[in-house]
């Protein structure tokens, strides 16, 4: 079985690359030569002279001599379409004709042309077993390509009738159509006709279904091969049901699988994803006991990983490592080095990067540039990022709504509102729907310009749009409506956010209870802190602080004292004590 596999491990790898597209040779029959001889180009001398039986399905002289004369223009004229069509052949076809030709016809081209031609045929419909048919017929001629068009085509038109169930019909009607193509007395027979199924469900989002394939496979004692196995553990990992991918590998290497380099980095990305590097890293080593060579995949998956964990020394010797070894960095690589630097403000190193990658004739994606514009607004470096965004624009690609967002955000940190608003407008006209983050970084700008009126209006507009705020949003209106004094507005909106099914945060009671405070509402103020205890939320500096400040302006110390004690206890668990005002009692 295993030889079986690693012989077509490599010929499937080709499925992954069909994209729903129709068959490209359904086209019309084209005679080139004259047409001098009868149409039926003795249609009736072959009948006559055809002796053999063509199938106990096919039953009486003419349903026989009909079949034949198909299978004889289909396998001899070179305008055979042509010729069908002329003597009305397509009025008269029905799919158990249909399977018949299949049968007979030997050439696997043919019969793939003849399938089509029927299929083009009016009032003529496919059925499970046409489908199946033609399936088998071209997966054992190693046409994947075209085995993976038509298994897509074969799930959606089983969709129409069994909607949601399809993958199940599909798999079933390919069962049953499995003697004719393979041993069912060996158990260890590998069928490619199911792993084409497996990636077709695959790359039609159909992950669960795919996996179900799968174990339909075992329960019969069928084993998929290295590339369909790949596609599985993949689409578990997109699912991030990364506890599954490693039960569904241990179920695969004890049916006999060898893992591949592919097999291999989806394992190590999911060890990433997990935050697991050492595991990672000890698969990595495994593969080279095994002779697997990594790829620039591989690296760049434990490149990235180490970046993201903020292990940039080691994701930089790695990078450099690749390299001595002859596996050149793709974009991917790049754009995970240059995004752990532009995280940690280290933009220096990332553009470098960046001046690298071009030198190697490697074009920056809007992935990267992304990375390098978020990092330049970061550091409040608005002109660079400008620059960037126009040659990003001049090379004609499309920037998204992350790099309008991190434009706004860097243009609403320098105060320059007018500029953020006109990006907002033309992420309008490029069709792009402005998100939340959108909105929390411009209403956050307004507020701190203290235009805390143009803020809720743009909190309207969210609403208006469609776009749902966030924690995030509310407490940053929050805030804004208390450092302008208007505590009871702000608490209204923390009564709409928890209309609106959010839970109300630390920030959001801290805000509050400061903005009280200011405003002498120690009542208020008090009955929010016992609230947050009540669910609680462990007061942070900020609460005890307005308190403590409130009560003493209030000229009632001992409760100051009372609460500054209270503090003092919590910080040795929770918070650092720092006494922002001289007012309070220096030990």
């Amino acid at each position: 079985m295993l030889e079986q596999v690693s012989s077509r491990a490599a010929m499937l790898k080709d499925i992954q690359q069909t994209t729903q597209r129709g068959i490209g040779i359904r086209r019309k029959g084209i005679c080139s030569g004259s047409r001098t001889t009868s149409r039926r180009e003795g249609f009736d001398r072959l009948a006559d002279n055809h002796n053999e039986d063509l199938g106990s399905s096919i039953t009486g002289k003419n349903e026989t001599k009909f079949i034949a004369n198909i299978c004889k223009t289909v396998t001899r004229s070179s305008c055979w379409e042509t010729v069908l069509n002329d003597n009305k052949f397509g009025d008269e076809v029905n799919p158990i004709h249909v399977l018949q030709v299949l049968s007979h016809l030997k050439n696997p081209t043919k019969a793939l042309s003849f399938f089509n031609w029927a299929g083009k045929q009016k009032g003529f419909s496919h059925t499970a077993q046409t489908y199946s048919k033609i399936i088998h017929i071209v997966t054992k001629a190693n046409m994947f390509n075209r085995a993976g068009v038509l298994m897509q085509e074969f799930i959606a038109l089983t969709e129409k009738s069994e909607p949601g169930n399809a993958y199940v019909k599909v798999f079933e009607a390919l069962n049953m159509s499995l003697k004719d193509y393979t041993n069912n007395n060996n158990n260890n027979t590998t069928c490619v006709v199911f792993d084409v199924l497996i990636i077709a469900c695959a790359q039609k989002g159909l992950f669960q279904e795919a996996i179900d394939v799968f174990y339909r496979m075992r329960r019969r004692r069928f084993m998929p091969m290295v590339q369909a196995c790949n596609t599985l553990l993949s689409a578990l990992l997109k699912m991030d049901r990364v506890d599954l991918v490693w039960s569904l590998y241990e179920e695969m290497v004890s049916s006999g699988l060898r893992p591949n380099v592919y097999i291999y980095n989806t394992l190590i990305n999911a060890n990433c994803k997990e935050r697991k590097l050492q595991k990672a890293f000890e698969l990595f080593d495994e593969m080279k006991t095994k002779k697997i060579d990594p790829t620039v995949v591989t690296y760049s998956i434990l490149i990235s990983g180490l970046c993201k964990e903020d292990k940039m020394q080691e994701a930089s010797d790695l990078f450099r490592t690749m390299q001595a070894l002859d596996v050149a960095p793709n974009q991917f690589t790049y754009s995970a080095m240059m995004d752990g630097y532009c995280k940690r403000a280290n933009m220096k190193e990332g553009l470098k990067l960046y001046d690298e990658m071009r030198q190697k004739g490697i074009e920056p994606n809007v992935v990267i540039y992304c990375t390098l514009i978020d990092g330049h607004c970061k550091e409040r470096n608005m002109e660079e990022a400008n620059k960037l965004f126009v040659e990003m624009v001049g090379k004609g690609i499309t920037p998204n709504v992350v790099i309008y967002n991190s434009l706004i955000d860097g243009h609403c940190n320098k105060g320059n509102l007018e500029e953020a608003l006109t990006l907002r407008l033309e992420m309008f006209k490029m069709s792009l729907m402005p998100d939340v983050f959108t909105y929390s970084s411009l209403i956050k700008g307004f507020c701190v310009e203290e235009k805390v009126e143009e803020a809720e209006h743009l909190l309207c507009e969210m609403h208006e749009r469609g776009v749902v705020p966030n924690c995030i949003t509310y407490n940053t209106l929050i805030d804004g409506l208390c450092k302008e004094g208007k505590s009871e507005k702000a608490l209204g909106y923390c009564v709409q956010m928890v209309e609106n099914g959010l839970v109300t945060d630390v920030v959001t009671f801290s805000t509050l209870i400061d903005g009280h405070c200011k405003e002498g509402k120690m009542e208020k103020a008090l009955g929010l802190y016992n609230e947050m205890l009540v669910k609680g939320f462990t007061p942070d500096v900020v609460a005890y602080t307005a308190l403590i400040d409130g009560y003493c302006k209030d000229g009632n110390v001992q409760e100051a004292f009372k609460l500054h004690d209270e503090m003092e206890v919590a910080s040795e668990e929770h918070f650092i004590f720092r006494c922002p005002d001289s007012h309070l009692r220096q030990d």
